[in-house]
């Protein structure tokens, strides 16, 4: 890390407006070098202004995620159980990519949608987010804030539903060295990485709690009932052999949605209006 911090009009943290240090420079998509810093606020990494990311978006670096289906899995379980908990009836999968999250959730009756900027969700078309979708009780961000651009703006949008709960994944940085894995430079998609002080930040700044569950950064109204209950329960349930239990019997119940949304589907092709 260098001495001297960067003061340039467009280098501050693009979170809290922090002064930035530089940390060290990577290759991104095998041809950029970018530079990396580190906010003397928030504690938080961040690439420089990211230039790149049509380019990045545009190669469509799937190949790389070889984790993606077993990572929708265990999420489909840790959303369900959490949804059950927390009483979550109706959800908006922010960054959905494919839609595949989306219709696990509607196969058990849970009323998903979904939302991807990039991505076409080819799993859950008739079910996309829209600007009619109210009352919110729970967004999912799974693999997202760390592609934000302008987190301090564009986090405005997860928080603008008011849902009870903001449930994210995304690993956290602790001065990890430039090897660390979650930077991500072959995909060059990764451009924020947020402390441990970032995520509370973010917390207070849209006037939420925030506690790790399971492997989830979970926001949530401090004035759900019996909260604090309902945290400690869904600490139980997301660790350990309990979960994996969990994410068994899921798997074994019957999947009512799916004929539920063929027939809704169909009825929109043929122009009908199911009651």
């Amino acid at each position: 890390m260098t001495n001297e911090p960067e003061n340039r009009k467009d280098n501050f943290c693009r979170l809290c407006g922090g002064t930035l240090y530089k940390l060290f420079k990577k290759k991104l998509l095998r041809k950029y070098d970018v530079s990396y810093y580190k906010c003397q606020h928030c504690n938080s990494a961040l690439t420089e202004n990211p230039y790149w990311l049509d380019e990045a978006y545009s190669q469509q670096n799937y190949n790389l995620d070889t984790g993606a289906l077993q990572r929708n899995i265990g999420n489909f379980a840790g959303c369900y159980t959490l949804s059950k908990i927390f009483s979550a009836n109706r959800i908006v999968d922010f960054g959905g990519k494919d839609g595949i999250l989306c219709r696990f959730l509607r196969d058990h009756l849970i009323d998903c949608f979904v939302y991807d900027k990039y991505s076409r969700p080819n799993y859950s078309l008739d079910f996309e987010l829209r600007s009619s979708t109210t009352n919110i009780d729970m967004v999912l961000a799974f693999e997202v804030f760390e592609h934000f651009t302008n987190p301090h703006a564009d986090l405005d949008e997860i928080f603008s539903f008011e849902s009870k709960l903001v449930v994210a994944t995304t690993a956290l940085y602790s001065d990890q060295g430039n090897d660390w894995w979650y930077f991500s430079p072959e995909s060059g998609q990764h451009v924020f990485f947020y402390s441990p002080q970032a995520i509370n930040l973010i917390a207070q700044k849209y006037r939420y709690g925030v506690t790790l569950v399971g492997g989830y950064i979970l926001f949530y109204k401090t004035d759900i009932p019996e909260i604090q209950n309902k945290i400690i329960s869904a600490q139980s349930a997301l660790t350990g052999w309990i979960f994996q239990a969990i994410k068994s019997y899921i798997f074994l119940l019957p999947t009512p949605g799916v004929q539920n949304d063929f027939d809704f589907v169909r009825s929109k092709l043929s122009g009908e209006t199911l009651i």
